[in-house]
């Protein structure tokens, strides 16, 4: 009845709760199933998980179903059980990224400089050579060496500030003519 396992195969991790869930399931009473548990410990040099597995009938999805791990199932091979639980873990993966973009702010993927000009700006209108003095009044705009920035750097960082915040939503842009037909930028925090 027993099937000989293989040299240096032998089912040396099996776990006497998963025997009892397995055969409970089957519809085994408690007198003997205690028994059967038994038997299939102090055999348990002479089976390998595969035989096992046979011998009780186990399929992937009662292998599933009751959590079992140290038993291999009758119908699937080590390869394909391993290739499905890549799968699902592949999947799961997925989900939780996408769950983790779904629930960032777009406040989160802001770069420092973008951070410090949201700060700056408030709910009226304010010219861009006017936002760029309150900036420099304020120093949020620095290298990375810790030096100042020139007024040319200055207003080059703040106008990809600018358009970084309008690009996702949380500031407004508008232009108007200025005195002298030039275009000027206003910029203010989205309400």
């Amino acid at each position: 009845m027993a099937s000989r396992a293989p040299e240096g195969d032998p089912l040396t991790n099996i776990r006497r709760g998963e025997l009892k869930r397995i055969l409970r399931h089957n519809g085994v009473s408690e007198i003997e199933l205690r028994n059967r548990v038994e038997d299939i410990l102090a055999e348990r040099p002479k089976w390998t998980g595969v035989a096992l597995g046979r011998r009780i009938g186990l399929t992937f999805e009662k292998k599933l179903l009751l959590g079992i791990r140290t038993i291999q199932c009758m119908d699937k091979t080590p390869v394909e059980v391993k290739a499905y639980f890549r799968e699902r873990k592949r999947t799961r993966d997925r989900l939780r990224k996408k769950r983790l973009r779904q629930m960032a702010s777009p406040a989160d993927s802001l770069s420092v400089r973008a951070r410090d000009l949201l700060a700056v700006l408030d709910g009226e209108w304010i010219r861009s050579p006017n936002l760029a003095q309150k900036v420099e009044k304020r120093k949020p705009f620095r290298r990375a060496n810790g030096r100042r920035l020139n007024k040319i750097a200055l207003r080059q960082a703040v106008h990809r500030a600018c358009r970084e915040l309008c690009g996702i939503g949380l500031a407004e842009e508008s232009t108007e003519m200025g005195a002298h037909h030039e275009r000027i930028r206003l910029i203010r925090r989205h309400r």
